[in-house]
Formats: C-alpha cells, sequence, structure tokens
C-alpha cells in the first residue's frame, strides 16, 4: 500500500504514464488551469468562501558614528495602518439585518536595537496593546547604555485602526569621539484566514467537534500524535469538488477540481484532483492518468540509479514536475530551465544525518524530500509554520495500489475522495463527508458509510 509519503516508482520505473511525464511541466500545468479557470467562467451569484490574505511591515535604521551627542537620534516614527476584518455578510430575504463577522487576528512582531535608549509601541489611541521598553536598565557610569536589542515575541491584533510608534535618545558621552547613536526597527504583522460563505451564500458548515459557526476560519488542528489508524469524524459537511474546470480543445486536455482543505493552517494550499494531456493517449480513462496537486503529497521521483553527478530527477507536485540536475561536483542541484533569480531553487541538506534535498520554491516555502527514497520529509510554509511528515499525517493521507495508481485521499476537512467502480472505460470519484469515514480495513483502505455527496 502507498500512502502519502512514498514515491509512485516500482522497481526503478516511474509508475505515471509517458506523456504525462513528457507535457506535464509546472508552466503547462499553470497556464491550463488558467485557460480552464477562464473557460468555465460563470456569473456566481453566490457568495464564495473567503480567504483575507494580509501583510503590514515597518522598518528603518539609524546611524551616527563617532563622534555622536545628544542631538544625534533618529526622529520619532509614527505608522498608521489597518488590520483587516472579514468580509461583511450580506443581507437576505431570511437575514436582512446579519450578524457581523467576528474580527480577525493578525500575528505579529517587533524588535528594537537602540544605543542608547528607545520605545517602540503599538495601539490604539491611548490604549497600548504591545510595547518594548528601552529606557532605563544595565546604565553605565555616565548613563548610558551600549548597543543591545529586544524583541516583543509573537503577539495578535485584532481588525482595527492602529498606531506604530518608535523613538530614540543619545546620551552626551565624554569623549563625544567615542560614542554612537543607533536605533534599528521592524515591525511585521500577517493573516492568512479562511472563511465560509457568509449568509446567503453557499452551504455554511458545521461541525460536532467545535460548534463552529461560521466565522473563526476553521476548526482547531488534531494533536500532531493522532493515530494513523484513526477515523476522526470531523464534520457532516466538505468543500471536496468545489472550484472544478475543465478545458478540451485540439491541442490540450485539462480537468480538476478542489480537494485537501487546511482551515486554521495558514500557508498550506488546498489541494486539487487533476487530470492533463495534450495528446490523445490511451489510458487517459483510467485512474492511472490522475494526479493529486498538494505539497503535502508532493514527492522526489528518482532513477533507478539515485541521484548521480551529471543526472536528473523530478519533483512531482500533482499534474506537474520540476526537472533538477546533480552537478558533477555532487553538491550542487540546479532547476533545469530556471534562472536563480527566479527564487525557485533546490539544494542538498542532512536532517537527522540523513542526506535530503530541500526545494525552496518562489513563495519562500520550503519543502525537504530523504534523498535516497524521495518521500517528503517536512514542509514549511511561508510564514515559517513547520510540519513534518509525522504531523501531516494528521491532515492528509494519499493511497495508491502497487502500480501508484490513486485509490483515496483522506482529508481532514474534506473526508474522503475515493476511486470507485473501475471498468475499461472509466471510473468513478466519490467524495465523502468525514461523518461518513467508518475506519480503515486491514489493508489501511478507508471504510464509509452511505452515498458520496
Amino acid at each position: 500500500m502507498k500512502t502519502n509519503n512514498s514515491m509512485n516508482i516500482q522497481n526503478g520505473v516511474s509508475s505515471v504514464p509517458v506523456y504525462q511525464r513528457w507535457y506535464s511541466s509546472p508552466k503547462m500545468v499553470q497556464a491550463a488551469r488558467g485557460r480552464a479557470m477562464v473557460l468555465n467562467e460563470e456569473p456566481e451569484s453566490e457568495p464564495e468562501p473567503w480567504h483575507v490574505v494580509w501583510n503590514k511591515s515597518f522598518s528603518d535604521s539609524y546611524y551616527k558614528g563617532k563622534p555622536s551627542t545628544s542631538g544625534d537620534h533618529m526622529e520619532t516614527a509614527e505608522k498608521s495602518f489597518t488590520v483587516p476584518s472579514a468580509p461583511t455578510p450580506q443581507p437576505t430575504e431570511e437575514d436582512p439585518t446579519p450578524t457581523p463577522p467576528e474580527p480577525l487576528e493578525a500575528t505579529c512582531n517587533m524588535t528594537l536595537t537602540v544605543d542608547d535608549w528607545g520605545k517602540m509601541s503599538v495601539g490604539q489611541s491611548s490604549t497600548v496593546a504591545q510595547e518594548i521598553d528601552m529606557t532605563s536598565g544595565g546604565e553605565g557610569p555616565q548613563g548610558g547604555h551600549a548597543k543591545w536589542t529586544k524583541e516583543s515575541g509573537e503577539f495578535t491584533l485584532k481588525s482595527g485602526e492602529y498606531t506604530l510608534h518608535v523613538e530614540q535618545n543619545n546620551i552626551d558621552y565624554d569623549p563625544p569621539e567615542n560614542n554612537i547613536s543607533v536605533c534599528d526597527y521592524k515591525f511585521e504583522a500577517h493573516i492568512d484566514k479562511e472563511g465560509p460563505a457568509t449568509a446567503g451564500g453557499k452551504k455554511k458548515p458545521t461541525c460536532d467537534c467545535c460548534n463552529f459557526d461560521g466565522q473563526g476560519g476553521g476548526c482547531p488542528p488534531p494533536p500532531a500524535g493522532r493515530s494513523r489508524s484513526a477515523a476522526p469524524v470531523f464534520g457532516n459537511t466538505s468543500s471536496g469538488g468545489e472550484n472544478a474546470q475543465a478545458i478540451s480543445d485540439a491541442s490540450l486536455m485539462y480537468w480538476g477540481a478542489d480537494f485537501g482543505h487546511f482551515r486554521g493552517l495558514g500557508g498550506i494550499p488546498t489541494g486539487s484532483i487533476e487530470l492533463l494531456a495534450t495528446d490523445s493517449t490511451d489510458g487517459l480513462n483510467h485512474p492511472h492518468a490522475l494526479c493529486y496537486d498538494s505539497m503535502l503529497a508532493s514527492f522526489l521521483d528518482i532513477p533507478e540509479v539515485g541521484i548521480v553527478a551529471g543526472g536528473t530527477f523530478d519533483i512531482v507536485t500533482g499534474a506537474g514536475r520540476v526537472c533538477v540536475q546533480c552537478e558533477v561536483d555532487r553538491k550542487t542541484l540546479t532547476i533545469v530551465g530556471e534562472f536563480t533569480s527566479s527564487g525557485n531553487r533546490a539544494f542538498f541538506t542532512t536532517v537527522d544525518g540523513v542526506l535530503c534535498v530541500q526545494w525552496m520554491k518562489t513563495d519562500k516555502s520550503v519543502a525537504v524530500y530523504n534523498a535516497r527514497t524521495g518521500a517528503l520529509v517536512s514542509y514549511t510554509t511561508r510564514w515559517g509554520n513547520i510540519y513534518t511528515a509525522e504531523q501531516i499525517g494528521a491532515y492528509l493521507r494519499v493511497n495508491r495500489d502497487s502500480a501508484g495508481d490513486l485509490l483515496q485521499i483522506w482529508n481532514l476537512w474534506d473526508g474522503l475522495l475515493n476511486i470507485e467502480a473501475v471498468t475499461a472505460d472509466g471510473y468513478t470519484i466519490a467524495l465523502y463527508t468525514p461523518s461518513q469515514i467508518t475506519g480503515q480495513d486491514e489493508q489501511g483502505l478507508y471504510t464509509v458509510t452511505g452515498e458520496p455527496f
């Protein structure tokens, strides 16, 4: 039984059909998705589930070298900004005065470095939400302080108007030729939050575990130590199958739909079940041609001889493949067809004494793979949240047969995608809510009750 931590390789030969390996470049996949989205775009009378992504940062530096006096200091800084709110529900006949959404929370951090004294704070009007006070403590013989740094640590700010205040003071030092004045500050805040369609829109998820009211952007994640044999019941609704897109013409055939949401885990993209080809080839009507695109299910497709000097291997994410070459020095990895300035890079690294391949994407997310097996070791989101393979198994699992063909995809929030009724002419992609999952059989396949939704 294959899982999302296994490569699609049997006896050193990739199980992905030749037509997929040949035609499915990342740029082609991206173009296919875009074309399908445009051709399938229709007027939407109902609102989509919302997704708020917001970033704000302020920073500045001041330095006055020897000599300096008390008159040499950074001008006091006042920076105003607004932490956004979730979309306001639209009035409907059933609910003409919908309840305003709960405030969003921005995750923040700030750092201040000064010589001699300084203060950094953020708040609303006369209320200070967070402060770094470096106006006293550790004074020298002349009442000053050498260059020093303090960090606030992570804190949150709810939706609203805020002002960042930074000030710095420098003492008169004798002799002034030995006096410097320094001030460096940095403030960062971000939000990456999803929520369901608001009143009057699409179905409003509810779940049995936390009485989710549709305003919090998802349920809390399960413990990292959840048993891999368990079949958790998370709710009777699912977002699986949404955003279905399709295109078919003389040059391209593409179909895709969402499956695999990660609510409350900011920075992890939604997964997608996909079928992509540029030629009419036998096998398109078989699960062999299906791909699942999720960074948490990505892997390395390594040749039978392994990663060798001058050789290549692929990073596989759904229908997309990134070709990586190992240079003759056996230390350098080069992404074929990419400029280093693109920010898409691969490196060798070591994790717990095991040689691994690290893939840094343009969005600053990072995937680490075992260089021998190709299995995903960890994934770091663009916000720096790190998920190990064991933790990923609490949110997403992919089951494949011995040939690497897709059998099932389990996701904590979306439930189960099950490949059923496979015949010579086609197959069925069945979707079940989390509450329909009853457990796992001896082979590790999920069992369900009721009809697919």
